[in-house]
């Protein structure tokens, strides 16, 4: 798990540090209390380091305002159907 402490050095310059860190590794009222992560099946360290990766990403580094949790768990949901039609794909474990 990553702390806040961790998280904020990722996105230092970030003026939604807490909010990303709520939405991507809090429990979820939407997930029943999960995480995310839990949810998702993101337990190892390059699942955790692909996913913030991302989502630094399509956030311009966190910049933006975290997306409704629908929104990033669509984006998950897509990169793991993507993952399994490529040949050869995997996910990472």
């Amino acid at each position: 798990m990553i702390t806040l402490a961790q998280f904020k050095k990722f996105a230092p310059n970030s003026k939604y540090q807490q909010q990303w860190y709520d939405t991507l590794f809090g429990p979820q009222t939407e997930l029943g209390g999960k995480s995310l992560l839990d949810e998702y099946q993101i337990n190892t360290p390059k699942r955790v380091a692909a996913f913030i990766a991302q989502c630094a990403h399509e956030s311009e580094y966190f910049s933006q305002r975290a997306p409704p949790l629908a929104h990033v768990a669509e984006v998950n949901a897509s990169l793991r159907r993507y993952m399994q039609e490529v040949p050869g794909g995997r996910l990472l474990d």
